[in-house]
């Protein structure tokens, strides 16, 4: 009976994430762009997040994470990109934890950081980081436990909110396995776009 649960919360994950990822291959693909703060993003991510981590008996927690830092982006298309940031993390370590930091970077990106350890992310989740988010296809086909759709929604994400994915360094030791958002917004892919202004409250 639990396979058959399982096998169902799999085949609706997949479903979502194809659905969402076909309304992103569309002609014209719609951006809402608008200012928010990170930390008022935070509830919203827990709550996507909630049954994978129940389901992997994996918690997450929170690094270092600026309560001022803003940023303007398309807030969905972040948070969809977030979430399986944090789900992929989740069901692959071998770890009971992930810790989620974000901070300013190079004055005009947002870092979103992991890592799978208080001190520093295991070389297991950081080479299955590099396989997932590969421009390779052949190196993002390892099973680790989600659909190939989340990782093409993933890469999707990435190309059009001009994301880059960087390797936290510290004195030659990988630190934390990062996704790094401009914090103004800006479109990866200028053609086929359509942006609305979200009026401020």
């Amino acid at each position: 009976m639990d396979i058959i649960n399982e096998n169902q919360k799999l085949l609706l994950q997949i479903m979502d994430n194809a659905v969402e990822y076909s309304t992103l291959e569309q002609k014209v693909i719609k951006f809402r762009p608008e200012e928010f703060k990170f930390v008022d993003i935070l509830e919203e991510l827990k709550e996507n997040i909630r049954k994978t981590a129940e389901d992997k008996k994996v918690v997450m927690d929170y690094g270092k994470i600026s309560s001022s830092l803003l940023m303007e982006t398309d807030k969905t298309k972040f948070l969809s990109l977030l979430s399986l940031f944090v789900k992929f993390a989740i069901q692959i370590t071998k770890e009971n934890a992930v810790y989620l930091s974000a901070s300013i970077q190079e004055t005009d990106y947002c870092a979103v950081r992991i890592k799978d350890t208080r001190g520093v992310i295991t070389p297991y989740l950081l080479k299955a980081f590099t396989e997932i988010f590969s421009a390779d296809e052949n190196m993002s086909r390892k099973n680790y436990g989600f659909s190939r759709f989340s990782v093409k929604l993933a890469k999707k994400i990435i190309d059009l909110l001009s994301v880059r994915k960087e390797i936290i360094m510290k004195e030659g030791e990988a630190q934390e396995y990062a996704l790094l958002f401009p914090l103004k917004f800006v479109i990866g892919d200028k053609e086929n776009m359509e942006v609305e202004s979200v009026a401020l409250q």
